[in-house]
């Protein structure tokens, strides 16, 4: 599996096995490195949706410029 170095501000998407997957979203924070986890807040042009905070493991997250899209 192919590990990833993330910071603040970079885009970012979920897995395709994720539930939001597909979904734009930006590193807003890094939580420390035993929880695995990073804060995102989601990029959506649907004003309902837009800036939702969110929260992923890092195993589940990617760089938007390496998504699949369909």
């Amino acid at each position: 599996m192919k590990k990833y170095d993330f910071k603040v501000g970079d885009l970012v998407t979920l897995k395709k096995y994720c539930k939001n997957s597909g979904r734009m979203a930006m590193v807003t924070r890094l939580l420390p490195e035993y929880l695995e986890r990073i804060d995102i807040v989601y990029l959506d042009d649907n004003k309902e949706e837009a800036r939702r905070l969110g929260r992923a493991m890092i195993s589940n997250v990617i760089p938007w410029s390496e998504r699949e899209e369909d």
